[in-house]
């Protein structure tokens, strides 16, 4: 009797205001009238009908909740709506049995909220997708009121927000992400848009005497923004790969009635389109254009000026500095020809936007080995995070850390390649994955300073072998004093030695112990047979010494030939102190050693190179290692950069399996231990 009174309570309650309860979801299908909450212990939440949020009435949505709406149904605000999820609990609202397909259809679709006069809405950690348009004020050009939109994700609509008006109200779109919709934002009146992305759409964002800072539009079909009547557009990021484009990425049409005097700034932005910006207008309104990159591929900077009206583009960065090649790019657009009246100088030569470039720690345009000293001289400091961290390789607009390298003066946020706000051996991800391939010194090898060197005295060598080789700095004549951080490169015969294969240890290295005071970085350039290594204390404490520093292991070929030698050479060596005052090397050239290549031995090692079977490679889950003959005692799996990711040791049998679905894709370094002695070979894992 009382499960019966229960559920007749319940389902009057529910009746109420207008929900349904059903065994896997609740059913909405009529207006909310009263302030509601909808929570993750009812969600999801489906809307069966179209309905209305009344006057007066505050509709909240907690983190976590799902919500799906039918086909061409409408949710009209007349009300409150505060649907704020959390990074960890994302609301979402989409169709019912929508599947997303990577972009927007027309014939499936629900029509999105509808803002009527004195609504109000704030979005925030909210994925809207497969509407006609998720947010649309139809509030007779009333100023929208309290509208605040942050960190939302919307994808596969129509629009994305339509027709806000933000008047003398506060209202942002803050770190929000659109993509795959056919127009993101259309229009907008002054509205601040700060550090959002939007990404595949077809028609630009509209906006009027707006605000736009910290922005990445990327992949437009038809261009990517519309500034009218003034506004700021500061710190963005302009790309398209189609290089064929015709579109302009960013127009500006300026005030019509200049008695205004709305001002226009167009500063600290990068464009990487060839057609990167028109502006057209009647003189008269302040407009100012200072410290942008047209840089390649830029081919255009076009104007649409009545009455002539002179063209300031001085301190901006062309990336070249040939004078008359600058002036060709800029064009009266209207005339076909290179604008009249145009001044360039004087040419901002630094081409400093702000943005941080991923790896790029010391922000010198390449990412290289020297890349790690940052981290290691500002470990474990933290900063405000990016917007979107990420160590995609494009400029992210990144606010200052408020500290700076002491030798050039870059601000520290560059340490940060990932944005995630703290600078660690995680930054050196994006050193790995952005490495510049085309890679030339700066450094050159002082004549005199504290050797670097090879100790190659007493090593035996064979075919097949894994060659541990000691790496030395400092001597007893001259040691190495005040040292925090060390970078040079390895060249090496590529006859002799397998490429891809070569490893850094540190287990005997006065500089520091890895993953306690010291991380270090190390980049393979197979097809140019270098490998660049660097290492940075963590601490802001110097170390002196002399001796072994670390080991480079390479795996030397199996098949190679009696009476080879195997070649090394030092270069491009470096060292700072903690203060990132350069210290004097100097580097061993060349070293040799001939291998052991006694037939027997030769022999034994490409049979036992030969008798171990990777079963299957590539693999994706499960990968068998076997012996034909004798037992394997341990295996080591590493990554290209020489880190140790898994070790079995006290086999003892023929056969064994590895589990690698917890490793990600890619190349990896089996060392397999047997009774008769290491082989490494590569692994590749792929999903």
């Amino acid at each position: 009797m009382k499960n019966h009174s229960f559920l007749l309570l319940l389902s009057i309650l529910c009746c109420s205001i207008g929900i349904t309860p059903a065994w896997s979801q609740t059913i909405v299908d009529s207006d909310i009238s009263s302030d509601t909450t909808w929570t993750v212990a009812n969600s999801p939440y489906r809307i069966t009908e179209s309905i209305q949020l009344d006057s007066g009435v505050v509709w909240t949505i907690d983190p976590g909740v799902t919500i799906t709406v039918d086909t061409l149904k409408i949710i009209s605000l007349y009300g409150t709506l505060i649907a704020h999820g959390t990074e960890t609990d994302t609301i979402h609202i989409g169709l019912t049995n929508g599947t997303l397909t990577g972009s927007y259809n027309p014939d499936y679709q629900w029509f999105g909220f509808n803002l009527l006069a004195g609504a109000e809405i704030q979005l925030q950690y909210v994925k809207g997708s497969r509407a006609r348009r998720i947010v649309n004020y139809v509030n007779g050009g009333h100023p929208a009121i309290n509208s605040h939109f942050k960190h939302c994700f919307f994808t596969e609509n129509l629009y994305g927000i339509r027709g806000l008006n933000a008047g003398n109200s506060s209202v942002s779109i803050d770190s929000c992400l659109f993509t795959n919709t056919d127009g993101p934002i259309f229009p907008c009146d002054n509205v601040a848009i700060n550090h959002c992305t939007f990404n595949h759409f077809n028609t630009p964002v509209v906006a009027r005497n707006s605000r736009i800072n910290g922005c990445t539009f990327l992949n437009d079909y038809s261009g990517a923004l519309l500034m009218q009547a003034g506004g700021e557009l500061d710190s963005c990021y302009f790309d398209n790969p189609d290089t064929t484009s015709t579109f302009y990425s960013f127009d500006l049409e300026l005030p019509q009635d200049t008695s205004l005097g709305l001002p226009t700034l167009i500063r600290r932005n990068v464009f990487h389109t060839p057609e990167a910006m028109r502006i057209y207008g009647p003189p008269g309104s302040p407009l100012t254009i200072e410290d942008n990159e047209f840089c390649s591929p830029v081919q255009k900077v076009a104007f649409q000026l009545y009455y002539n009206q002179p063209i300031n583009l001085a301190n901006n960065c062309w990336c070249e500095q040939d004078i008359p090649s600058i002036i060709q790019k800029i064009q009266d657009d209207s005339a076909g020809q290179s604008a009249p009246f145009v001044n360039i100088l004087p040419l901002n030569a630094a081409c400093d936007t702000g943005f941080v470039y991923p790896g790029d720690t010391n922000h010198d345009q390449v990412v290289d080995h020297l890349d790690i000293f940052p981290i290691g001289l500002h470990h474990a400091q933290t900063g405000p995070p990016r917007a979107y961290p990420s160590n995609d390789w494009f400029p992210h607009f990144a606010n200052p850390w408020g500290d700076s390298l002491a030798s050039t003066g870059v601000d520290i946020k560059h340490a940060d390649s990932n944005g995630d706000g703290t600078i660690n051996k995680d930054d050196t991800l994006a050193i790995h994955t952005n490495f510049s391939l085309t890679h030339t010194s700066t450094k050159t090898t002082h004549s005199n300073g504290i050797p670097l060197s090879l100790d190659m005295s007493g090593l035996t060598i064979k075919p097949g072998d894994t060659a541990r080789i000691p790496i030395h700095l400092g001597s007893t004549d001259i040691p190495a004093n005040e040292i925090y951080g060390l970078a040079f490169s390895l060249e090496y015969d590529s006859t002799i030695v397998l490429g891809g294969m070569a490893q850094l240890s540190f287990q005997s290295s006065w500089l520091g112990t890895k993953g306690t005071d010291m991380i270090s970085f190390m980049k393979e350039h197979a097809a140019d047979h270098q490998i660049d290594m660097s290492m940075v204390r963590t601490n802001q404490i110097n170390q002196s010494g002399m001796g072994q520093i670390g080991e480079i292991l390479l795996a030397i070929d199996a098949n190679a030939m009696h009476g080879d030698s195997l070649r090394l050479s030092l270069s491009n060596v470096f060292a700072i102190d903690a203060e990132e005052a350069e210290i004097p090397l100097v580097a061993e050239q060349v070293e040799t050693i001939t291998l052991d290549t006694t037939t027997t031995t030769t022999t034994l090692a490409l049979e036992l190179f030969q008798r171990i079977h990777l079963r299957p490679n590539p693999v994706s889950d499960q990968v068998s290692i076997s012996l034909d003959q004798g037992n394997i005692q341990s295996i080591r799996l590493l990554n290209l950069s020489g880190q140790m990711l898994y070790v079995q040791a006290d086999i003892q049998r023929q056969q064994i399996s590895l589990d690698v679905q917890r490793f990600p894709a890619g190349i990896y370094l089996l060392n397999i231990h047997t009774s008769q002695g290491e082989v490494m070979k590569k692994l590749a894992i792929h999903r």
